[in-house]
């Protein structure tokens, strides 16, 4: 049996449809690991009791003499606003989707980069790696290219 132009458009645009829609629910779970990997690095094994006790009059993360307990990108123990602030947005066009993961904290951008007197806790780059395998697993898996 032949297709009419007609009815291979139709299942173009159903095939197109079914895709965005898998594209779109990779997008999705990616943000909620996203988020997930930033509240686990958002509460680090540090207390800010704990940091005083480190002998260093400028503290652990100042840029004369950095000496930070554990990763850079791991925050000491946060159960305030830092920590209820993560969020995703979400960006998408006919030809791209994609989405961005944030701290709207009012001090957010000082930990991410750094002040003349503290140094970069480079938190987002550390949620990015940690995503990647799986979110391009998801992609390829919504966009059929995991096929044998």
């Amino acid at each position: 049996m032949t297709q009419t132009p007609k009815d291979f458009a139709a299942w173009i645009a159903s095939a197109f449809q079914e895709t965005k829609r898998r594209v779109e629910a990779a997008n999705e779970q990616s943000a909620k690991d996203a988020i997930a990997a930033a509240r686990k690095l958002s509460h680090g094994p540090f207390t800010t009791k704990y940091l005083r006790t480190l002998y260093n009059p400028r503290g652990p993360y100042s840029k004369r003499d950095p000496h930070p307990p554990g990763p850079r990108e791991e925050i000491n123990i946060q159960e305030g606003l830092f920590a209820r602030s993560w969020e995703t947005r979400d960006f998408s066009s006919p030809s791209e989707s994609f989405f961005r993961v944030q701290n709207e904290a009012p001090y957010a951008d000082y930990l991410a980069e750094g002040t003349d007197k503290m140094i970069r806790r480079p938190l987002i780059d550390s949620v990015s790696q940690s995503i990647r395998p799986k979110r391009i697993r998801l992609i390829n898996d919504a966009l059929d290219l995991n096929r044998p």
